[in-house]
């Protein structure tokens, strides 16, 4: 069984240090041996067996949207999806009035990432072109968002 609770940015912070998240979350600005998430942003992490085995970050964008990234250790992929219901629900539980939308900006070169978004219910908003520096070059990320109202419809299914 999964559970969810907040967790601190310091934990967050040792999650992501794994080699292969911080790969996937940082651009190349970024200083791998000193990454250090925004202590105002909040972090919930999922627990299997006692171990963390990823959270999701949330940035609030406006008085009613998140920023979301959900950062699951390689290891245990395979429960991404509960991991997402999970939270899903917590949210619509949890959060009401303010929380109306999540919203998420992937780069083109993660197109498993982007294929878990539209498996979770995220729907295409655009291309946020040329807004991420990886491996020296500039490149595109696609802008991705779900309602609170398909969220609901996403869990009933």
């Amino acid at each position: 069984m999964i559970i969810i609770q907040r967790i601190s940015s310091a934990v967050a912070n040792e999650i992501v240090a794994d080699s292969e998240l911080s790969r996937r979350v940082c651009d190349d600005m970024t200083d791998f041996d000193r990454i250090e998430l925004p202590e105002s942003d909040f972090y919930f992490g999922f627990f299997f067996e006692g171990e963390c085995i990823g959270f999701v970050h949330l940035s609030p964008e406006t008085a009613v949207t998140y920023v979301i990234h959900i950062n699951i250790v390689v290891g245990f992929r395979h429960l991404a999806l509960d991991c997402a219901k999970l939270f899903y629900n917590f949210a619509l539980n949890t959060f009401a009035p303010n929380f109306q939308k999540l919203t998420s900006k992937i780069p083109v070169t993660f197109p498993d990432v982007y294929a878990f978004a539209k498996k979770c219910g995220f729907k295409e908003e655009g291309l946020d072109r040329k807004s991420i520096l990886r491996d020296g070059v500039l490149i595109d990320r696609y802008a991705l968002g779900i309602t609170r109202e398909e969220i609901k419809k996403w869990v009933e299914l």
